[in-house]
């Protein structure tokens, strides 16, 4: 069972600078054994509160903790679990689409946001070796999705002008992937 929980907030409370998700996260300390094992207790609870909520990547501030650190585990595409430590983009394709996105953070709403359709990311792993990761589409907006985070950035504050918040049925996700999953085990 994870100690840590998400951090949630609503419409109201977007503009709290106060606020962890508001936050720049701090680079994690590689060159130390000691963090790389703290990363990966926490990383470990990230996956599970991951899991457990449907999501598809968690950023460390989304659970109370100002590291840049990432959890993936995206259904639809193939990239396996992963956990980012410090990632950053090395390119970002000028080509952008727009999508309906969500946030385990702001659990009741959705906002059209566009994003580059192809990104090239360098990370640290669990291990401490760097990896380099070139992703487009889908894992794409996952991952500046879940970077932004790590700034202190909401994918509400890249909405576009005549855009607008719209109500999320997360809770009809949730039943659907509980129904995908038993049907599954069948």
């Amino acid at each position: 069972m994870p100690t840590l929980s998400i951090v949630t907030i609503d419409e109201e409370m977007l503009d709290l600078k106060e606020n962890v998700l508001r936050q720049k996260a701090l680079e994690v300390p590689v060159y130390t054994s000691w963090y790389l094992k703290w990363c990966e207790k926490i990383a470990l609870e990230m996956f599970e509160i991951m899991y457990t909520t449907y999501g598809a990547a968690l950023a460390a501030p989304q659970v109370g903790i100002q590291l840049r650190l990432i959890v993936m585990d995206p259904a639809r595409v193939n990239f396996g679990p992963h956990a980012l430590i410090n990632p950053i983009i090395t390119y970002k394709a000028d080509n952008e689409e727009a999508s309906s996105e969500n946030c385990l953070s702001l659990p009741q709403l959705c906002g059209r946001v566009f994003r580059s359709t192809e990104v090239h990311v360098s990370a640290i792993n669990l291990n401490g070796v760097r990896e380099e990761h070139r992703m487009h589409g889908l894992l794409a907006r996952i991952i500046q999705h879940e970077l932004d985070h790590l700034d202190g950035v909401l994918y509400t504050d890249r909405l576009r002008p005549g855009d607008k918040l719209e109500k999320s049925d997360r809770g009809a996700r949730r039943k659907a992937m509980e129904s995908i999953n038993k049907l599954q085990k069948k």
